[in-house]
């Protein structure tokens, strides 16, 4: 497998916008103004290095604009909507290659893991190696198994 993990220097926001660019043209996304706000706010706020507050209660307010007395308990909208998000970031990379790099959001989180695709690398393989941040913001690396 020819991946890498991600390295500052290799990786930058500005590579990471011309992919978002791309995925928000396809079908899924071009239809959903929230799949995209979604989308662009866990990666903005990885980016600006506060992957540690993007939370299910701050995605609810800063994205969906719901109020400051919402209840991730009794409501399971950021649940439903980051499924969608995550079946059509799945469609988008089954359909077309990565250019720039490989956006992934692993169910039971909301911070994104990126990936720098290998040479004519499909991004829809199944064992793709993630270099992310855990949910206590330390750096760590999740190898997806053979399915």
């Amino acid at each position: 497998m020819n991946t890498k993990p991600i390295l500052d220097t290799e990786l930058t926001a500005e590579l990471v916008k011309k992919q978002l660019e791309k995925i928000f043209k396809f079908r899924l996304f071009a239809v959903s103004p929230i799949l995209r706000a979604f989308l662009s706010y866990i990666v903005q706020e990885t980016f600006a290095g506060r992957m540690h507050q993007i939370k299910e209660y701050s995605i609810a307010v800063s994205v969906l604009n719901k109020p400051s007395s919402f209840s991730c308990q009794s409501n399971c909208v950021v649940r439903v909507h980051a499924r969608r998000m995550r079946d059509a970031l799945k469609a988008y990379y089954e359909e077309n290659d990565a250019e720039f790099c490989i956006i992934r959001v692993p169910t039971g989180r909301y911070i994104p893991l990126f990936e720098v695709p290998g040479p004519k690398q499909k991004a829809h393989l199944k064992t793709i190696p993630y270099f992310g941040y855990s949910r206590n913001g330390t750096t760590g690396m999740l190898v997806n198994p053979f399915v």
